[in-house]
């Protein structure tokens, strides 16, 4: 196997591993999340900042990592209109605008549940609700916007587009 084999395959399949290792820590620290939605949260049965560090970054670096290595060819790029390239470009930014306002809205969430309020228990769910919809927004629009801007899912070997 040539060295430039490797290093396509590496590119085929690194992001297709990192996303589903991804995924999988999404959904166990998003079902842990449920199960421990508890008035007064018990600070014995917090997640290790490291995994919980990891939960919030994978998603938008795993996008990162989908647009670094699976760039279009030269030759995929000329059969995709113009039209279906801006509506990826205008679909990316609307995705992270609202991934930053989700994110914004779980924070504010957060913070109202830890200072003295009426329902703190309401401002619990909604923060891990606005926390699981953030997520769910970044992985269905990063995924339409980049078909739209045609990245090719996964590459093919050959970098003829065939």
């Amino acid at each position: 196997m040539r060295p430039t084999t490797r290093v396509n395959e590496m590119k085929r399949w690194l992001p297709l591993v990192v996303l589903g290792v991804t995924l999988l820590v999404k959904a166990l620290v998003h079902s842990w999340l449920w199960t421990m939605t508890t008035w007064p949260p018990d600070a014995a049965r917090q997640l290790p900042k490291a995994l919980e560090g990891f939960a919030f970054l994978a998603g938008p670096a795993c996008l990162c990592l989908f647009w670094l290595l699976w760039r279009r060819g030269d030759q995929g790029g000329a059969r995709i209109s113009i039209l279906k390239r801006r509506a990826g470009a205008a679909a990316l930014t609307v995705t992270v605008l609202l991934w930053l306002f989700l994110v914004m809205q779980w924070l504010q969430a957060a913070w109202v549940a830890g200072t003295p309020t009426e329902f703190p228990m309401y401002w619990v769910v909604r923060s891990f609700k606005m926390y699981l919809s953030a997520d769910i927004c970044l992985l269905v629009g990063g995924l339409l916007s980049f078909w739209l801007k045609g990245v090719r899912m996964p590459p093919r070997l050959n970098d003829q587009g065939e």
